[in-house]
């Protein structure tokens, strides 16, 4: 009995490795740097950089194979991101796409044919995506049973809780449509933060407020004692919080966080010679974000270059503050 069933074990893992040959060798010689996985045939997108775990997953494979930097993304090819990882993906339309931490998506094949045009099934976490070049781009990202689309230029980011059924977007630039299966729609303008339900495109308000409560009603007539009273009684006032500023050292302390990620936009540059400046210009609102940021003046003549730059900048976060936006001038001199 013994030997019959080792038999039958024996002949399941040789029916095995015959089912999975391509992807066992594949794998096994990847891991021993002899072989490298082939993207196919029609790529749309490159994995511009990848930080710490992020996992890729070929249409045509079953097993999960660490992203490699500039390796080329199809169509149903799906990118997973761990605890404090991010995966900035550059499609070939113009769209630059970050994942966030603990985040997967799919690239889907549209069911419409049509040019210029990138379906993302977001699964769980965070993204951001821009889009500074194609105005005749459009992406569309299915979360459940709801679609976001952005056509053109823009600048946006969407969070997914699957626990909660909740999603947030932020729309920085340009304007998004949330469509359901049923058709309701909400509609995103640039500078507004939404949230809503990812099974139903309906807007989630804010719990509303206690009301505040009635205070009694005075008495009718006051003795003329306690009117001397109220009138000889001393001013009780609170003293104000001092405003919270943010200085120039500060924005230069935040921005040098973020230096290391925008180096390697030019270090990835074929060719790339030393002594190139990029001048961004940007608006910092006084919940810490940055609602705008163009380059004013670049020596790098590299548009893809500059894309990614950007893209950094905008995701650099800096602490709440009281008072009006900030302008700021950032230069960058890459070695």
């Amino acid at each position: 009995m013994k030997k019959v069933l080792i038999l039958i074990a024996v002949l399941l893992l040789f029916a095995g490795f015959l089912f999975y040959q391509q992807e066992i060798t594949s794998f096994f010689l990847y891991m021993v740097g002899k072989g490298e996985r082939k993207a196919p045939a029609k790529t749309i997108a490159i994995m511009n950089d990848s930080r710490k775990n992020v996992a890729v997953k070929r249409s045509n494979e079953t097993i999960w194979n660490t992203a490699n930097n500039k390796e080329r993304l199809a169509i149903l090819d799906s990118v997973s991101t761990g605890y404090d990882s991010n995966a900035m993906i550059a499609f070939d339309i113009g769209y630059l796409v970050n994942v966030g931490e603990r985040s997967l998506i799919v690239i889907e094949d549209p069911k419409q044919e049509a040019a210029n045009l990138i379906e993302i099934s977001f699964d769980r976490g965070s993204i951001q995506a821009s889009n500074t070049t194609a105005s005749n781009a459009t992406l569309k990202i299915k979360s459940d049973k709801t679609t976001t689309e952005v056509k053109g230029q823009s600048d946006f980011s969407i969070s997914v809780d699957k626990d909660t059924k909740k999603a947030e977007i932020w729309i920085k630039i340009g304007e998004a449509k949330v469509t359901d299966v049923q058709g309701n729609e909400i509609v995103v303008k640039a500078n507004e933060r939404k949230t809503f339900s990812i099974e139903k495109a309906i807007m989630l308000e804010p719990e509303s407020l206690p009301a505040p409560p009635v205070p009694e009603p005075a008495a009718a007539e006051a003795t003329e004692a306690e009117m001397k009273k109220d009138l000889v009684r001393p001013a009780t006032t609170k003293p104000k919080k001092p405003l919270r500023r943010l200085k120039t050292n500060d924005i230069a302390r935040y921005v040098n966080m973020q230096k290391k990620k925008i180096d390697t936009c030019y270090e990835r540059k074929k060719g790339s010679a030393g002594g190139q400046r990029v001048t961004v210009r940007m608006t910092i609102q006084n919940t810490g974000r940055i609602s705008s940021a163009n380059i004013t003046n670049s020596t790098l003549q590299d548009p893809a270059v500059e894309r990614c730059v950007l893209f950094w900048v905008r995701a650099i976060r800096f602490p709440k503050f009281d008072g009006q936006p900030i302008e700021e001038r950032v230069n960058f001199l890459f070695q």
